[in-house]
């Protein structure tokens, strides 16, 4: 739980109340542009927009990705190729960008990915960063422990979140320490108050943090609706 982390929640609902398709891409390019107006540092979208639209629904999502550097996509990783190498070269490239050199004190056990997807080119070109989403539930079907990398090629592509926080306290991938079974050390985190610290989570030989649930998902977070956000910036 932190007074950080702000919940802008979009659901079948916000399409209903806004009166829009999810293929209406201003709704998320205009919300980009009132958080940057605000004291938002860094957004992190969990929505895959894999495909291009009409220029007219992606012009304004994108531009607003450009303007203030501070926008987050997913990758979606998989196992093995599903696409028969058929991934354009720019994608890799873009893919390539976004892969850490983290230094490995003790080797484990990481999910390895043989495939990556990233969302739309120029999106994921203007993108300040991109990170995964995969999740990794137990035989239950219920997610308990959450991979925050993933092997992939002669490095890892790190989760949305881990990415988002690494940039937020200035920790660059080189200042990663990776001890699987053990901890990943975030060296010379800079916190709040300009506090200067390492910060060790704790993983499993899967590089996979435990989900510490300690609330109700209402109860965790600040959380807004996207209608509440685009009423008030009207």
């Amino acid at each position: 739980m932190s007074p950080y982390i702000i919940h802008v929640v979009f659901n079948d609902s916000s399409y209903n109340d806004l009166a829009i398709t999810p293929w209406d891409r201003n709704i998320y390019g205009r919300v980009i542009s009132i958080l940057e107006k605000t004291n938002v540092n860094l957004i992190a979208y969990d929505i895959f927009f894999r495909d291009e639209s009409s220029p007219e629904n992606d012009t304004l999502l994108i531009d607003a990705t450009k303007s203030g550097d501070m926008v987050y996509y997913p990758i979606i990783l998989y196992e093995q190729d599903i696409t028969g190498n058929q991934i354009e070269t720019e994608e890799l490239d873009i893919i390539a960008q976004n892969i850490w050199q983290p230094v490995i004190l003790k080797e484990g056990s990481p999910h390895t990915a043989e495939l990556g997807l990233i969302p739309f080119y120029e999106l994921s070109s203007n993108a300040r960063g991109l990170g995964h989403v995969n999740i990794d539930p137990d035989s239950d079907g219920v997610n308990r422990r959450f991979p925050l990398l993933y092997k992939y090629k002669e490095g890892y592509i790190p989760s949305l979140i881990l990415r988002v926080i690494c940039d937020f306290l200035k920790v660059n991938h080189n200042n990663v320490e990776i001890s699987f079974g053990n901890y990943i050390n975030l060296k010379n985190a800079v916190l709040p108050g300009n506090i200067i610290k390492d910060i060790k989570i704790p993983i499993d030989d899967a590089g996979r943090v435990f989900i510490n649930y300690v609330a109700p998902w209402k109860d965790s977070f600040f959380e807004f609706s996207v209608k509440d956000i685009l009423d008030t910036w009207i």
